[in-house]
């Protein structure tokens, strides 16, 4: 076998090896990207929400939706839904901490738990 039959030799292993893990690194990268793309739509409403209302706690000011009434709960369900279910679980846990903590804007740091919410929801 000359040197010139090995180098061949060694290429086409070489390509025979490269196809299927370009394939299979390309399809993973891909996926990956769709999961945060579908995450960052869904997340994004609900960051947007926190947001406002973090800017007015921010200012020492009642956010305008107190209450939660305009709260983008279809978004919410669906960044449950795409979450495990400790993230879920923390998710849910932290927004009950936050809505009790709206009423004594005043008195406790509403501030913390919206920047935790908005860590927790952070885009990918």
């Amino acid at each position: 076998m000359t040197y010139s039959d090995a180098v061949a030799t060694i290429a086409i292993i070489i390509s025979v090896v490269a196809l299927p893990a370009t394939y299979y690194f390309g399809y993973k990268a891909a996926v990956g990207n769709d999961k945060r793309k579908e995450w960052n739509a869904v997340a994004e409403p609900v960051i947007e929400y926190l947001e406002g209302h973090l800017s007015s706690l921010s200012r020492k000011r009642r956010p305008p939706d107190n209450n939660l009434i305009n709260f983008p709960r279809k978004s919410w369900d669906a960044v449950l839904r795409r979450s495990t279910k400790t993230k879920a679980e923390e998710l849910e846990r932290l927004l009950a901490d936050y809505r009790s903590v709206l009423d004594e804007v005043d008195k406790h740091p509403a501030i913390v738990s919206a920047e935790k919410l908005i860590d927790l929801l952070s885009l990918r």
